[in-house]
């Protein structure tokens, strides 16, 4: 199973921490992996910023535990155990204990200016998992770069298509494949531009690069692209790219892959958006933001 969200590790943590005993976040993490029936892998899955999923989960859980009084630290480093609150809420009903820890979840969140969790359809509240801030911030920030992408697309579907291609062929040295160069101005499927990747032009990338609106690039384009880097200046050509605004059909993508001796790249609108925001072609830093984490090693003595 994947690891479960935050809210949904409350009640096995609370379970997993002895009556008259403490637990340690290490402790909970092990054990919850084996409570959960995690497999290897779901157990190493990783956030985006590189933190293991079910450490960040299972810290938001204790975290929120502590805001609605449930558990607490002991005072020594790293443990904390139930308290009398937490210790009555496990005399209930599981079905008892869910519906009081919604309730606290709820609670804690308002208050601490966080999104209220739990969405309601016809004044009905819907159970939906709920996610971690840095997994808020995560998604948050998939969203903008989605709707960036979208809106870098449209724009390059606005452009004179000789400004397009002169945009791939910065892009290309932007990626570090060296510095292109237009051929002539043509709408014949032919090459569009040339990348030297070594100071002598013995090793060459050819291009084609086409602005289109919505339809598909299509075998036959395909093959008038394979036609003109077979023929072009009587040299073995190994590599080549198709880049264009809009998709491939399953022809054209069967077409490039068949083609022997070279290896042709297909690069479609949505990877193409992607790319120049990556490399940072035709978009600015809007605002930065950064997130700092605690430093416990900062507070450790040097002869402990």
């Amino acid at each position: 199973m994947p690891v479960p969200s935050f809210d949904q590790i409350m009640l096995p943590l609370l379970n997993l921490i002895p009556k008259d005993g403490t637990l340690t976040m290490k402790e909970a993490v092990q054990e919850l992996r084996v409570f959960l029936h995690l497999s290897p892998e779901e157990a190493a899955e990783k956030l985006g910023s590189g933190q293991s999923k079910l450490y960040s989960r299972t810290h938001w859980a204790k975290w929120y535990l502590e805001k609605a009084n449930f558990i607490e630290p002991t005072g020594t480093r790293g443990t904390f155990r139930l308290t009398a609150d937490g210790k009555n809420l496990l005399k209930n009903s599981e079905e008892a204990i869910k519906t009081q820890l919604e309730e606290a979840t709820d609670k804690v969140a308002k208050s601490s200016s966080q999104r209220t969790p739990r969405k309601k359809h016809a004044g009905i509240a819907v159970e939906e998992p709920l996610r971690t801030p840095e997994e808020e911030i995560a998604q948050a920030f998939s969203l903008y770069q989605k709707k960036l992408e979208d809106d870098l697309l449209a724009q390059l579907k606005q452009v004179d298509c000789f400004v397009f291609e002169e945009i791939v062929l910065k892009l290309m040295e932007k990626m570090g494949y060296g510095e292109g160069t237009k051929t002539k101005k043509t709408r014949d499927g032919g090459i569009d531009g040339i990348i030297s990747e070594d100071f002598l032009g013995l090793d060459k990338i050819y291009l084609q690069a086409k602005r289109w609106e919505s339809n598909k690039v299509t075998d036959r384009e395909m093959r008038e692209f394979i036609g003109s880097i077979a023929t072009h200046d009587g040299q073995a050509i190994t590599k080549a790219v198709f880049i264009t605004t809009s998709d491939f059909n399953s022809a054209a993508i069967k077409a490039a892959k068949t083609f022997p001796h070279t290896k042709i790249r297909l690069i479609n609108g949505q990877e193409l958006a992607a790319l120049m925001i990556r490399f940072g072609l035709g978009v600015q830093p809007a605002v930065t933001y950064e997130l700092k984490k605690l430093d416990k090693d900062f507070f450790t003595k040097e002869d402990e």
